[in-house]
């Protein structure tokens, strides 16, 4: 396993078995190994998102939408429109909502 918990205070923390920082939780430990570890970047279990412009990777949503906006502003108006229209397909799948 990537991870060895253990106790700080009341929190179990995660830590980096190549560096041993530590992470409040698995979804930090696994950006940090996409970003710092690279040739380990088969032991994520979460989402890998990659920029489509520059070798820029995250496990975050948010921060693969940030990355665009600042380092690719030519592109992020397209991606933000994608989002919204993602939303509103499942507004009306869950939601049973009506668009016209």
């Amino acid at each position: 396993m990537i991870r060895h918990p253990e106790i700080s205070g009341n929190r179990i923390l995660t830590r980096c078995i190549y560096c041993n920082k530590t992470f409040k939780g698995k979804s930090g430990l696994d950006d940090h190994i996409v970003k710092r570890h690279p040739d380990f970047i088969a032991s994520v279990s979460r989402k890998i998102h990659e920029c489509t412009q520059c070798t820029y990777k995250t496990t975050y949503g948010r921060c693969i939408r940030e990355h665009l906006m600042i380092k690719h502003p030519e592109i992020s108006v397209i991606v933000f429109l994608v989002d919204v229209s993602t939303v509103i397909r499942r507004l009306k799948v869950n939601k049973d909502w009506m668009i016209t």
